[in-house]
Formats: C-alpha cells, sequence, structure tokens
C-alpha cells in the first residue's frame, strides 16, 4: 500500500531540474513534520460511523465544487471557493481537536509502542525505498543525456560510440556526477565535431572550479542572455564596455571554456573573465 501510495507517487513527481539530495531532503521534512504528525493522530481517531457517513460524500461533493470554482472566470466564483475552503478549515481544525482530545484522554491506549511502530514504518519503508529510487534518477537522467548527446551524433555513428564511452567512464553510478554533466551540457558546443572536442569537454566538467564557475554565471544571468544579444557589462573596475555578445564559449576555436565571455566591439572580440565582472545587462539584440 505505501508503495502504491507514496512510493509510486515519488516517481511521478520526478524532476530532474532538482537535485537529487534536495528530492530526498523534502521527502523525510514530509514524512517527519508536524503536518505528518498531526495527520496521523487525527487518523487514529475517527468521528461516529454516522458523522462519517454523511461528511466523507459531502467533502467530496465541495472538493470538486471548490476546484470547479477556483478554476471558473466569473466574479461570484471566487466567493465561492473562499467560502468552501472556510468549511474544509472548520471541519479539519473540529478533527484534529477531536483527535487530540481522544489522544490525550486514552493516551494509555494511544502512546505504546504499537502505535509508535505504525508511525515510524512509513519512514522506515521510505530509508528502503531510497536505494530505488536513486537507481531510478540514474537511469532516468542517463538516458536523457544519451538521447540530447545522440541527436546531433547521427551521422558519426564512431564518434556517438566515443562519447558514450566517455559519459560512462565520467559519470559511473553517480548520480552527482551526472546532475553535473547535465549543468555543464548547455555550456558545450552541442555538435561535437571530434574526438578532442569530447575529450577537451570532460575534461573541463571534471576540473575542481567548475561548480564556482557555474555558480558565478548564475548570479551575473549569462545564462539568460540570448545568442543575438547586445549587452552592457560593467566590470570591478567600473569600466562600462558596450558590444554584441560573442557568447560565452571559445565558439570559434570549439573549445568550452566558462571562465570567460566574448563581447564584440567594432567587430574586434574581446574577451573577459567572469571574476572580473560586476554587472551584465542586455539593452538590446543585434539581429534587429
Amino acid at each position: 500500500m505505501w508503495i502504491v501510495l507514496s512510493g509510486i507517487g515519488m516517481l511521478m513527481r520526478h524532476k530532474q531540474e532538482d537535485s537529487f539530495k534536495q528530492r530526498i531532503k523534502d521527502c523525510f521534512i514530509d514524512a517527519l513534520s508536524l503536518t505528518a504528525i498531526v495527520i496521523f493522530v487525527s487518523s487514529a481517531y475517527t468521528f461516529h460511523f454516522l458523522v462519517e457517513f454523511i461528511s466523507v460524500p459531502l467533502l467530496v461533493i465541495f472538493g470538486g465544487a471548490q476546484a470547479y470554482a477556483e478554476n471558473d472566470s466569473r466574479p461570484d466564483s471566487k466567493k465561492v471557493a473562499k467560502f468552501l475552503q472556510g468549511i474544509f478549515i472548520i471541519y479539519g481544525a473540529i478533527a484534529i481537536v477531536f483527535s487530540l482530545y481522544n489522544a490525550i484522554n486514552d493516551y494509555q491506549v494511544f502512546f505504546t509502542t504499537e502505535t509508535l511502530r505504525s508511525f515510524l514504518l512509513p519512514i522506515l519503508l521510505l530509508i528502503f525505498f531510497v536505494p530505488f529510487y536513486y537507481a531510478f534518477s540514474l537511469y532516468s537522467m542517463y538516458e536523457t543525456m544519451l538521447i540530447q548527446f545522440k541527436i546531433p551524433l547521427r551521422k558519426d555513428p564512431n564518434l556517438a560510440k566515443y562519447l558514450k564511452r566517455k559519459l560512462f567512464r565520467y559519470v559511473g553510478i553517480s548520480v552527482l556526477k551526472i546532475e553535473m554533466l547535465r549543468k555543464c551540457k548547455q555550456y558545450a558546443d552541442p555538435f561535437f565535431k571530434s574526438k578532442d572536442d569530447v575529450d577537451c569537454f570532460f575534461d573541463w566538467i571534471a576540473r575542481d572550479n567548475i561548480s564556482r564557475i557555474l555558480q558565478r554565471h548564475s548570479e551575473l544571468g549569462i545564462d539568460e542572455l540570448t545568442w543575438d544579444a547586445i549587452i552592457r557589462v560593467t566590470t570591478r573596475d567600473r569600466v562600462e564596455i558596450v558590444g554584441e555578445y560573442g557568447y560565452w564559449t571559445n565558439a570559434f576555436r570549439n573549445m568550452p571554456k566558462g571562465e570567460s565571455i566574448y563581447i564584440i566591439v567594432d567587430e574586434v572580440e574581446h574577451e573577459i573573465f567572469v571574476d572580473e565582472i560586476s554587472t551584465i545587462e542586455q539593452i538590446g539584440k543585434f539581429n534587429t
């Protein structure tokens, strides 16, 4: 039951954009949060059968009506949605108070090792599920990366096989490394033309300072710049340079770098290291 209701749900909510560590951390926070404890206590005590028999169908109807009202464009629908939300809040508060009262009043029955075991069981199942989820994440990211690399290399199967071998050799079974590869891939020339290009790229992402470079790109907003941007660069020495964005890789030599960007002023290419840049602002496009 846990696999159907929770385990499969984790797989369906899987997003490669989020780091594996963060996804697992969020799952454990949800399992150990105060909300989880309140829900557990509330589920231990229910109302009288007649009350449950009447309230559950009504709550289902109200839930559907609230969802419909929230997506309806008429002005009065927002008032209806707010009213139904208030009903759910009141019902939830009553259920929590009722459960807590019974748990305290009947503490000798509630606070037992059997109750503790029932509360800890989902957490233990989550711990045992982590290795499978790790393997699933690794497999799905491998599949995505292989497809992305395969598309531009369809005309050169030998180079595609070489790239695949380099990928497996670099990543192995490390989710952290393939996450780093996913982040770095956008900085590489997507059309590898030779084995030297492949070697250069994997040597680059294996560097110790690659995380700092990616962080610096994120801080400056380099990844958001369009390929045809006209940019204003302000250096740490308060020097302003305005010109065409020459992309941040050494595109004319097919060598992924990242430590610098290129700005073209009067058809002359200038290289500026990211550590020397204070701000970057896109002020236009040169193809319009």
